[in-house]
C-alpha cells in the first residue's frame, strides 16, 4: 500500500435533460502535484456522470494508494460505502449503472479509499475549480450534439 503519498481528489458530475448530455471531472492533488481531466458523454446522466469521475480519478493512481475523495454527491458516498454490502444481496431491484457500480467496487475492494462530503455551499475553491472543469465539459458537448 502506498502510504507515503498524500492523495486527495476532488470530483463532479454534471447533467441536463434536453439534450440528454452529461460532463465530469476530476483533479487529484498528490502531495505537490495536481493532475486534473474532464470530459462529457452523450445520453448521459448527472449519477452516471459522478460515477464515471470516480471510477476514472481512481483509475489513475496507483493501485491500494490511501487517497480521500472529496464529493458533493450523497449518491455517491452511499454507494461506495454502504450500498456496496447491500447491492449483492438484493436481486429483487435492478440497479441503475450496474455496471459503473461494479467496477467502482473492483477498485474500492481495500479500506485504502475515504470518501467526504463536500456542501455545496461551502466555500471549498478545489471543489469548485473541478466543478468548472465539469461544467466546462458539458457545454463542450452541447455544441457537438
Amino acid at each position: 500500500m502506498n502510504k507515503e503519498n498524500k492523495i486527495e481528489i476532488y470530483l463532479s458530475g454534471v447533467g441536463i435533460n434536453r439534450p440528454r448530455i452529461g460532463g465530469w471531472s476530476y483533479t487529484i492533488y498528490e502531495n505537490d502535484l495536481e493532475r486534473k481531466d474532464n470530459s462529457y458523454e452523450p445520453r448521459a446522466t448527472q449519477p452516471r456522470m459522478i460515477l464515471v469521475a470516480a471510477i476514472k480519478a481512481i483509475q489513475s493512481i496507483p493501485e491500494d494508494s490511501n487517497a480521500t475523495i472529496f464529493t458533493t454527491s450523497d449518491y455517491l458516498i452511499n454507494g461506495a460505502t454502504i450500498w456496496r454490502y447491500r447491492s449483492k444481496r438484493n436481486k429483487k431491484k435492478p440497479i441503475k449503472h450496474a455496471k459503473l457500480w461494479k467496477q467502482l467496487r473492483s477498485l474500492n475492494k481495500t479500506d485504502a479509499l475515504t470518501w467526504v462530503k463536500v456542501n455545496e455551499d461551502d466555500n471549498n475553491v478545489r471543489h469548485k475549480m473541478t466543478h468548472e472543469q465539469a461544467q466546462k465539459a458539458l457545454k463542450e458537448a452541447c455544441f457537438k450534439f
